[in-house]
């Protein structure tokens, strides 16, 4: 089911597609910070109701009614009745229209402007496949800017989760190329997309200004804040990361480089999972790594000190992890 409200369609160069599934408490703070770009600039808004039973579309509705005649947000609202939020987002980017495609979460809140400075952007260099834009994430009310690395290799997206929803505008018909969203995924999504997005080389360009937005951790947000409760996930994601390595064009050497990194990413979920005394599944996801990525005697003894780190509370093993790769390869 697809409504249009709003006033003429807009011939912009943006959509911005927020998927929402129950976060009535959330939503209509999150798009009215969206929609007030619209004073800024025309823009296309998709809203995917991935099955809310608590009236997030009524919100939808008020919202999409407030827009007054300066307001040049044309809002798309539609509905994706399979749950999950990556099938709601490519739900999404099926209906997009424009050339460049942004995804925003239900729960957070977009920084005055953004879309006026993101259309400035693309309008200026229009050949960019992936723009990346700083973020803020907002923990226990303290607002701080999301962690980054220098450059745009794989390896950073494995271990730091740099491109986060939030952090990446793309062009729709590359990023259409590439899949789209994982289906299979119901977390790590953003993950394990932004490594595939690496590993397909793309013509990437960082965005000046920012960092932008609030983007809210909590209990009860997609990204979650434990590991423990969400183990088998997890590990369907490091599964898809192994499948994109597999698939992408590159020497036997460096396949083998960013399995030893998986390898890395995965010790450290499983340390995470044990410090939260979830035990078995810590077990259960180091057993996975050793099986299905068989790594080296080195990157085997580096698994186990990542594991025990992160186990006993060891801040910034991605960084760590990160820094040992030079002297395993």
């Amino acid at each position: 089911m697809m409504e249009r409200a709003g006033g003429e369609e807009a011939e912009g160069l943006l959509t911005v597609i927020v998927p929402y599934r129950n976060r009535r408490e959330y939503l209509g703070r999150s798009l009215r910070s969206i929609v007030a770009q619209g004073c800024r600039g025309g823009f296309d808004l998709i809203l995917v109701d991935n099955g809310s039973d608590d009236g997030g579309a009524e919100i939808c509705r008020e919202v999409a009614q407030e827009c007054g005649s300066e307001c040049a947000v044309h809002i798309v609202m539609a509905e994706e009745k399979r749950a999950g939020s990556s099938m709601a987002r490519n739900c999404g980017l099926s209906l997009c229209r424009t050339k460049y495609v942004y995804f925003f979460d239900s729960d957070d809140d977009m920084s005055e402007g953004f879309v006026g400075d993101v259309i400035k952007e693309i309008s200026e260099h229009g050949d960019t496949d992936v723009l990346v834009v700083r973020t803020c994430e907002v923990v226990d009310g303290v607002r701080r800017e999301r962690r980054s690395v220098v450059g745009f290799a794989p390896e950073g997206q494995m271990l730091s989760a740099m491109l986060s929803t939030q952090a990446v505008v793309f062009r729709t018909e590359w990023l259409r190329a590439i899949g789209g969203w994982d289906e299979r995924l119901r977390t790590w999504s953003d993950w394990e997309l932004g490594v595939r997005t690496l590993l397909n080389r793309p013509l990437i360009r960082r965005m000046g200004g920012g960092p932008f937005h609030s983007v809210y951790v909590h209990a009860d947000s997609i990204t979650g804040t434990g590991y423990s409760s969400r183990t088998e996930w997890i590990m369907k994601a490091l599964e898809a990361v192994r499948e994109d390595i597999g698939r992408a064009e590159m020497s036997v050497k460096r396949q083998g480089k960013l399995t030893a990194v998986l390898a890395r990413r995965c010790a450290i979920a499983s340390g995470m999972m044990k410090r939260e005394g979830a035990g078995d599944d810590s077990s259960l996801c180091m057993r996975w790594g050793m099986d299905k990525l068989m790594p080296g005697y080195g990157t085997k003894v580096l698994m186990h000190l990542l594991r025990w780190y992160t186990a006993q509370g060891g801040r910034g093993a991605w960084r760590l992890a990160l820094m040992a790769g030079d002297w395993l390869f």
